[in-house]
């Protein structure tokens, strides 16, 4: 495809080649039909982050664990509070496990190209 645009000498001095790539697929799609679409890749989007939560919560617990001399609060002796900082620390690593196996099976599902393709109705494997 050629240009019909004048091109000064000192344009011509510093650029080679004008390339265009402007060939473009159209999409039509009804408003309710790509709003549900949308709202199903938010909600896929927002579920992506949810390790991050978990993975912080074990590693606070973790430190507590390592760096505190538990001592007897109340009529709460040092080994049950330590026992309560173990199994916190346990519970959010399965917490996190499993949030991250989640994550990792879907993560296709949150990148553009799978949402290009739920929108041009592709199959999507």
């Amino acid at each position: 495809m050629t240009n019909n645009k004048k091109t000064s000498s000192l344009d011509a001095k510093y650029i080679a080649a004008h390339i265009e790539n402007i060939q473009t697929d159209e999409i039509t799609i009804t408003h309710d039909k790509l709003e549900v679409i949308l709202l199903k890749h938010i909600d896929k989007m927002k579920y992506s982050k949810t390790w991050i939560t978990p993975l912080s919560l074990f590693g606070t617990i973790v430190i507590a664990l390592v760096t505190s001399d538990f001592k007897n609060v109340w009529v709460f002796n040092k080994e049950l509070i330590r026992g309560v900082f173990v199994v916190g620390a346990f519970m959010s690593l399965i917490w996190f496990v499993i949030s991250a196996r989640l994550c990792y099976v879907d993560r296709k599902d949150v990148s553009i190209e799978s949402l290009i393709d739920k929108i041009k109705n592709k199959k999507v494997l």
